[in-house]
């Protein structure tokens, strides 16, 4: 390893700290989605609201977010409609002086679409999420 890369690896660790300590989910607060061709894990937003308050402070207070904007746009139409519910989240961190420091998200989820026959009989249905 270089100076260079030795001086940066020096620079991280700090940042991490957060991130190591809240790098390991408990999988009480897990559970599992499926939505067709879209399939995952979730974490509880409250455990991690809790896991996060643990550490820096109770919310609105030492931490907290707002919805900075949020609007659902609609692509195609007939059966291939699907309505895109998109999220700007803006979440703020109170600093030593007192001051805030911001960062933003920005997240899409499908809002509603139509889903496609499976099996011989089956029509195409409206799901709206």
């Amino acid at each position: 390893m270089s100076d260079y890369e030795s001086r940066l690896a020096e620079l991280a660790k700090p940042g991490l700290t957060l991130w190591n300590e809240v790098e390991e989910t408990d999988v009480r607060f897990v559970k599992s989605f499926d939505r067709g061709s879209f399939k995952g894990t979730a974490v509880d937003a409250i455990y991690n609201v809790k896991r996060i308050s643990d550490q820096l402070g109770p919310v609105g207070f030492a931490w907290g977010w707002e919805v900075k904007n949020e609007r659902l746009d609609t692509f195609g139409t007939g059966e291939d409609q699907q309505i895109i519910h998109t999220c700007v989240l803006r979440a703020w961190f109170r600093q030593p002086d007192g001051s805030k420091e911001y960062v933003e998200h920005v997240g899409h989820t499908k809002a509603a679409y139509w889903t496609r026959p499976r099996r011989p009989g089956d029509k195409p249905r409206f799901v709206v999420d």
